[in-house]
């Protein structure tokens, strides 16, 4: 009898760096794929919870030390990290409205829009995201443009090392430097059969995700780096694996709400403008 697809298991083992450990299940993958029952038949969609890697994190961590706000932070292994290695399989595209409360010290989120239709707001009541008052530009007391509400992409990606998957949310000013990288890199950037312009999946090509700081020096911004394309038959592989994160994507970004959320990040400036969000 076949079993639930596992979502989180790579079909090939070869774009992970030559550890020991990938060595080792690289020689067994022929086994695994034949053998059928690895004793995760019943894991499945309901179960998929993936770290999130934050930025700009704000309060203590666990030794009364702040945050960097250049570093990364995993919400399951609650440990920090200076880069991610990975390849990103695929990204959804939501609506947010969220800020930082220094009163409560934590961010507050108003309203959310998984289909960018519409908008669940804190209180339960429902609104249409096109025409809402929330949406848009608007300028402080001092003159200076700054968003209420904001697409937000949703990436789930894996760790090239470790091959632990994970979530990564590219919002705000974050958005700019996303949305430079996959149209350098994917979007329209192949021919087709027909000789029209396509896309090149996100699968195709190892990422590296740093962290720098803004000007300012009050918040960081990721630098994404594109790496080498991969050997085809993981890119085959992978787009297995990214169809399967695809069918349990609101598993994944209610849980990816729910740990963000413990987590408080911050990335308003009071310095900011327009043309820090544009491209």
């Amino acid at each position: 009898m076949a079993g639930k697809k596992n979502p989180n298991a790579l079909a090939t083992t070869s774009v992970i760096d030559n550890e020991a450990e990938s060595a080792a299940l690289a020689e067994l993958v022929d086994f695994f794929d034949e053998v059928g029952n690895v004793g995760l038949d019943d894991v499945g969609g309901e179960d998929v919870k993936l770290g999130v890697k934050l930025w700009n994190m704000k309060g203590l961590d666990p030794n009364g030390r702040s945050y960097p706000r250049d570093v990364f932070f995993d919400t399951i292994s609650e440990t920090t990290s200076d880069e991610v290695d990975a390849v990103f399989l695929l990204t959804q595209k939501t609506k947010r409205f969220d800020e930082f409360d220094n009163a409560l010290d934590k961010t507050i989120v108003h309203c959310e829009s998984s289909d960018r239709i519409t908008g669940t707001m804190k209180s339960g009541v429902t609104r249409q995201c096109h025409g809402c008052p929330d949406d848009g530009w608007f300028k402080d007391a001092d003159g200076k443009a700054f968003r209420k509400c904001g697409e937000v992409h949703n990436v789930v990606g894996v760790e090239r090392l470790s091959q632990k998957p994970f979530a990564m949310r590219f919002k705000k000013t974050a958005l700019k430097p996303f949305r430079q990288y996959v149209m350098a890199h994917h979007w329209g950037a192949r021919k087709s059969k027909d000789g029209k312009r396509a896309n090149v999946p996100l699968f195709v090509y190892g990422v590296k995700v740093t962290l720098r700081m803004h000007e300012s020096g009050k918040y960081a911004l990721p630098v994404l780096t594109r790496g080498d394309m991969l050997p085809s038959d993981d890119v085959r592989g992978l787009a297995d694996v990214a169809k399967s994160y695809l069918e349990v994507m609101s598993t994944i970004l209610a849980s990816a709400d729910a740990q963000s959320d413990r987590h408080s990040t911050s990335e308003r400036d009071e310095g900011l403008s327009g043309d820090d969000f544009v491209e």
